[in-house]
């Protein structure tokens, strides 16, 4: 029994230390990073077909916790085409994000805010503001983050991505 009572107390002394290790090396403040992934556009029109686009997005974020903000830009490239016409457009957003992340190097984000839209083709252009959220997972290793993430743009469009951030 005593065995036993010594071997509890080693785990859970070595169970708090490596979640103590795990907390201290947390990287907090000041991050940017870079992610890649498709926009899921849903268009439920007749005639109209919205191929996935590429998407390439710049992250700017402050976590000095477990709460923080991000601002995030992201590019993508999406054919549209209708009844039988194909035009390219550029959809681009801006979004501010209220972020929390889980500690550990193994983690969880969720994110939510304001995004502002806008889809140009070479005759038009529109542009719309609205909310966004998204969750995420990722590990962290030394200064570097590595997440992947999906993201509800807005009411018919999706992010999904993966990406690296490097924090200061």
């Amino acid at each position: 029994m005593k065995l036993k009572t010594t071997a509890l107390c080693a785990s859970i002394a070595l169970l708090s230390s490596t979640a103590s290790f795990a907390q201290e090396k947390q990287s907090n403040g000041f991050y940017v990073g870079l992610q890649a992934g498709k926009v899921d556009v849903d268009v439920n029109e007749p005639g109209v077909d919205v191929d996935d686009g590429d998407a390439i997005g710049l992250t700017l974020g402050y976590v000095p916790d477990m709460w923080g903000a991000e601002i995030q830009l992201t590019n993508s490239d999406i054919d549209i085409t209708v009844d039988g016409e194909t035009v390219e457009s550029d959809y681009k957003t801006v979004a501010a994000y209220a972020v929390f992340r889980t500690r550990g190097d193994a983690y969880f984000k969720a994110r939510a805010g304001l995004l502002r839209e806008e889809i140009e083709t070479n005759f038009a252009s529109e542009t719309d503001t609205g909310f966004s959220a998204g969750i995420g997972a990722g590990v962290r290793v030394s200064i570097i983050n590595l997440e992947a993430e999906f993201t509800v743009l807005e009411e018919d469009a999706n992010l999904f991505s993966i990406g690296a951030s490097i924090n200061f």
